[in-house]
């Protein structure tokens, strides 16, 4: 009541030259509305200073400086007012490594102001076992680096980039949340037990700077949403699972997004570089006679998708009259990399194939239909006794948001 008293006062009396102190007094009452630190600021900025700001600014740089934020005990940037809130959008990515139907992209850029896309080589992914065995072998991590590399290139042409670390996820998250404020770490919520460990670790981390972790899912056919039963209730054979989802039609793939939000300016996070083998403990990778080198990536494994379907075509009748196993195992072998670490979306491979082969060879479209089927049954059975598994080992564990 007393500043708004003061505003009043200040406006009654707006014919007259206002005093030293009425000028203070309002100043002093613009800070504390909008937070602003006159001291490390230019206040006022000069019209012609504002206008250059907007005229070179450009999309790649992301959101425009927000003022400096006041800061809890414990260090971590508290959240502005609601007038000229700015919400930092952590993207955390996995085996997820595309742009095009990626649902926590997506959900990060739609519902932050600013982006920070980060990738973790996790140290415990490329360690190795009591029997001295590679968790990840050179070839694996290859296709991974080149993945990274791909992802890396595709965010900055949409005016992103990607944070890339070695280290524990939930310790980088962390520090990253510290460093810029972020309230929640948008993911993809993965099916094995090992990566449902390592999603319960980043949230317990996140929780204590009251940070969130959101999941979503996006890497089977169907959406765990989307089923005509709960995970628990999945059922036990392919048979009955597949004939439980014949009556669901497969959701459109997302496209890639042409524009991303920025970092936030201002925040003191490096790009990093994407590891060798070396530097992940790993051997070169020795090239075997008489094989081609396979190239990770979003944009390979589009390509690679394209080339076995032209092939298809080029094959005509004689592709018709292969038997079902063996048109099966060359999907597979064509594929399938790219669709387990996420370069390539399920979805996609079905629109692509149904769109090159529908008037074709409905053959083709049956049998990638088939292959998907089998992997979503897959990928929904690690799920389920993923959950149980977690449930029984810690039940009050902290929960993960869908």
């Amino acid at each position: 009541m007393q500043e708004v008293g003061s505003l009043r006062s200040a406006s009654a009396s707006w014919l007259a030259p206002p005093s030293a102190a009425g000028v203070r007094s309002i100043i002093t009452i613009i800070r504390a509305r909008l937070h602003i630190n006159l001291a490390s600021q230019a206040w006022p900025l000069a019209p012609s200073t504002l206008k250059k700001n907007r005229l070179t600014s450009n999309t790649h740089q992301g959101p425009v400086p927000f003022p400096a934020r006041q800061r809890h005990r414990t260090g971590r940037p508290s959240e502005p007012s609601a007038g000229g809130a700015r919400q930092v959008s952590v993207m955390w990515f996995r085996s997820d490594l595309r742009m095009h139907d990626n649902a926590a992209l997506a959900a990060a850029d739609k519902e932050g102001s600013s982006l920070l896309a980060v990738y973790c080589f996790d140290p415990r992914e490329y360690s190795k076992s009591g029997s001295g065995i590679s968790s990840t072998g050179p070839y694996r991590a290859q296709f991974v680096i080149d993945a990274v590399t791909d992802l890396r290139e595709s965010l900055r042409a949409a005016g992103s980039n990607l944070i890339v670390r070695c280290g524990k996820p939930e310790e980088v998250l962390l520090d990253i949340v510290k460093k810029t404020g972020a309230s929640k770490v948008y993911c993809q919520g993965e099916a094995t037990y090992e990566e449902a460990q390592v999603e319960r670790r980043v949230a317990s981390a996140l929780k204590t700077e009251n940070a969130q972790l959101k999941t979503s899912w996006s890497s089977t056919l169907f959406d765990i949403d989307a089923l005509p039963f709960k995970l628990a209730d999945l059922p036990s054979t392919h048979g009955q699972f597949r004939a439980q989802v014949a009556h669901l039609s497969v959701k459109e793939p997302a496209q890639a997004p042409r524009q991303l939000k920025g970092k936030p300016l201002g925040a003191s996070v490096a790009a990093g570089e994407v590891p060798t083998l070396a530097q992940l403990g790993l051997q070169p990778v020795t090239r075997i006679p008489g094989t081609s080198h396979v190239r990770g990536g979003e944009s390979e494994g589009l390509a690679r998708l394209k080339s076995v379907l032209s092939g298809v075509l080029q094959q005509g009748s004689s592709m018709l009259n292969s038997s079902s196993s063996s048109l099966a195992a060359n999907f597979s072998q064509q594929v399938s990399p790219w669709l387990a670490m996420g370069c390539l979306s399920p979805r996609r491979m079905y629109q692509e194939v149904k769109a090159q082969q529908q008037g074709n060879n409905q053959k083709v479209v049956s049998q990638a239909m088939t292959e998907l089927l089998w992997r979503d049954f897959f990928r929904f059975t690690s799920k389920k006794y993923a959950s149980l598994s977690l449930k029984q080992s810690s039940p009050d564990a902290v929960a993960v948001c869908a």
